[in-house]
């Protein structure tokens, strides 16, 4: 088999997997997007949601934080907001820092994640990939959206606070 012929099958093989990996669901679907997600942006495939302003991941947007992930977002309590977006899409860190706890919450994770004076909470994530006690960089993956009950909208939940006290995260990002 020659060289072209190796790369047309491998570009195949890897097309089928991102397809399916986007489109599954279940542990198996997880473990090929942490995979995926090594050799290529699964979000970087544009989200499309009717309502609310969409949002886009960039660290270029004049605000100390990255967007995690890119869909449409409301404003939520305590100066956080969701950010919508169809299940299994990839959650980055908006900062680096420090994994603190990860308590469950239905459906779901919230990550806690705490670094330079700043925590961040990200709400109804799962699967995680991460853990308690791990460093993590700006824009390294924590995991996804997880699949919600019929007629609920999948969206995580961001929220930070300064010194335990309540700060507003789009102040943080920047505009999208």
């Amino acid at each position: 088999m020659g060289k072209l012929a190796v790369r047309i099958a491998a570009a195949v093989v890897l097309a089928v997997g991102v397809f399916w990996a986007a489109h599954a669901t279940g542990s198996a679907a997880a473990s090929v997007r942490r995979v995926l997600h090594t050799y290529i942006s699964l979000d970087s495939v544009p989200t499309t949601i009717a309502a609310g302003a969409p949002t886009h991941p960039s660290s270029a947007n004049g605000g100390a934080l990255r967007w995690p992930l890119t869909g449409t977002i409301a404003p939520a309590a305590k100066g956080g907001i969701t950010i919508a977006a169809p299940s299994g899409t990839l959650v980055r860190a908006a900062s680096a820092g420090t994994v603190q706890s990860m308590p469950a919450d239905a459906p779901g994770v919230d990550i806690v994640i705490s670094g330079k004076g700043l925590t961040l909470v990200y709400g109804h994530v799962g699967p995680a990939y991460v853990h308690k006690g791990q460093v993590v960089r700006a824009g390294e993956t924590l995991g996804e959206i997880p699949h919600f009950g019929p007629g609920q909208t999948p969206a995580v939940l961001l929220q930070a606070r300064r010194g335990g006290k309540p700060t507003s995260v789009l102040t943080l990002l920047g505009s999208p």
